[in-house]
């Protein structure tokens, strides 16, 4: 035996899927989907950047208007709902060390006629301490054309499913994209769970 095989044996007899994202259908009913649009609209819209410590605009990486909308009475149910849903996705997929939300949930909107965000990750030099990131679709799935949440996880990427109110999870390491949308708007609620840096 050598000395990494403890080790090994451990980790491998989690079967843990670190490289798929953890779908959650019917997380948020229209209702509640209309009430975080709602939330979102009200806060401070701009163009989405890109850059990490030097964020600037460039819409051939990024086209989109997001807001950031912080914990406050009126958004803990929204909050809470991630996180219970957050801490039973990590309990079965990946076991992260997980400290709660680093940042403010991002609502964000892509536009038809190219608004897109191009290959990426969401954990980088300025928000190393993202564990999982959150997605939920809020448009009707046939509001849109194109505006495909996919992750690059093999020879073909994965797309996550267009239905409305659903929550996908996955880690803030994954490489993922949105497509171009065509016509039509695409809405969706962004969140991160944070924890100690990965080592």
């Amino acid at each position: 035996m050598t000395y990494s095989d403890p080790f090994i044996d451990y980790y491998a007899s989690k079967r843990l899927s670190v490289t798929e994202p953890y779908i959650v259908e019917d997380a948020f009913t229209d209702e509640e989907c209309d009430m975080i649009i709602d939330i979102g609209e009200e806060a401070y819209l701009f163009e989405g950047l890109v850059g990490g410590a030097d964020n600037i605009k460039r819409k051939h990486i990024r086209d989109s208007i997001v807001g950031f909308v912080p914990f406050c009475e009126e958004t803990s149910w929204i909050f809470d709902r991630l996180a219970d849903q957050a801490i039973m996705a990590n309990d079965e997929s990946w076991n992260f060390d997980l400290a709660g939300f680093g940042d403010d949930f991002q609502y964000t909107k892509y536009f038809g006629g190219g608004g897109h965000y191009s290959w990426h990750a969401d954990i980088g030099q300025t928000c190393s301490h993202r564990k999982l990131s959150m997605v939920v679709q809020l448009s009707h799935e046939d509001e849109y054309e194109g505006g495909d949440l996919q992750f690059f996880t093999g020879p073909e990427p994965i797309t996550a499913p267009r239905t409305r109110g659903t929550l996908i999870l996955f880690p803030s390491f994954l490489i993922h994209r949105v497509t171009p949308v065509n016509s039509g708007v695409r809405e969706s609620m962004v969140s991160w769970i944070s924890g100690p840096n990965f080592r």
